[in-house]
């Protein structure tokens, strides 16, 4: 068993503890007791709430609000060449993790995500695998889900020119 945090109260909110109850021979008997399922939301609030899970159990799924699918928008490059952008989010593991086109200049590839993401941001490599001769290979990208949770900001830089720009779900 593991540990996986201390201050219960303070996640359980108004859900409380919930009882499982099992009818035996005699009427109601106490089968086990513990917290309710939202209480693992987030593996950062079940470490706080002083948990205990067997050690062979599987971690809580989590779901985040998500940089995960298909988004459309414009960029803005720095030395003012505008163009389209369509990304395709796969995943938010470490390695390649989008696909990403620009149509109107006739480019294509994917991005080699750094690190794992949460969900609301990811930091990736570009390599462009249609149209080399048109765009940068080797790119910095980094997108992240807008204050208004229904939008993405996109920001690239090749070392030379920068660009920016924001995208909305398809």
């Amino acid at each position: 068993m593991r540990d996986v945090g201390r201050n219960t109260a303070q996640v359980m909110g108004s859900s409380g503890p919930r009882l499982m109850l099992i009818l035996g021979l005699g009427g109601l008997t106490l089968l086990a007791c513990g917290p309710s399922p939202e209480l693992y939301a987030d593996p950062e609030d079940a470490h706080d709430v002083g948990v205990m899970v067997p050690d062979d159990s599987p971690e809580p799924e989590v779901v985040y609000a998500s940089v995960l699918g298909r988004w459309h928008g414009t960029g803005l490059q720095s030395d003012g060449l505008q163009w389209a952008i369509d990304l395709e989010v796969a995943n938010l593991n470490a390695g390649p993790c989008a696909v990403i086109r620009y149509p109107s200049i006739g480019c294509s590839g994917y991005w080699v995500c750094r690190r794992p993401s949460k969900g609301s941001r990811i930091e990736a490599i570009e390599r462009i695998t249609e149209g080399r001769d048109r765009c940068s290979d080797h790119v910095a990208v980094k997108i992240a889900l807008a204050n208004d949770h229904g939008s993405l900001c996109y920001f690239a830089d090749d070392g030379r020119v920068t660009a920016s720009g924001k995208l909305r779900g398809r």
